[in-house]
């Protein structure tokens, strides 16, 4: 049985980074379930400075792959602590992502 396809992306970083004059940190997480049920959890963080617009300075990106959600999210997670992405931002950013994820999975449970 194919399954719907569910996209969610959230992001958390810097209050007022995207300003000009100031410095902009962000993590984003999007999570994904492809058609074949194989969920994707990638992990983006990005940092610049803005000047007028924004000008990148470092990214960072990891990606978790499993068919359950919980194992995605948890291989993610520890890929992102060893690439030093930032812990503060991750965690809202995780959280929420996964949160949105579950739901999407679980209404589309019940339309079945």
């Amino acid at each position: 049985m194919k399954n719907k396809q569910i996209e969610v992306s959230v992001t958390t970083g810097k209050k007022y980074g995207h300003i000009p004059g100031n410095y902009y940190h962000d993590v984003e997480v999007s999570i994904e379930r492809k058609p074949n049920g194989r969920w994707v959890v990638d992990v983006l963080e990005i940092w610049g400075s803005n000047q007028g617009d924004d000008k990148e300075r470092g990214r960072k990106r990891v990606v978790g792959r499993d068919v359950i959600l919980a194992a995605a999210i948890e291989r993610a997670e520890r890929l992102a602590g060893e690439a030093k992405i930032n812990q503060e931002y991750l965690a809202q950013s995780l959280s929420q992502a996964a949160s949105e994820a579950e739901e999407a999975a679980e209404a589309n449970q019940e339309s079945k």
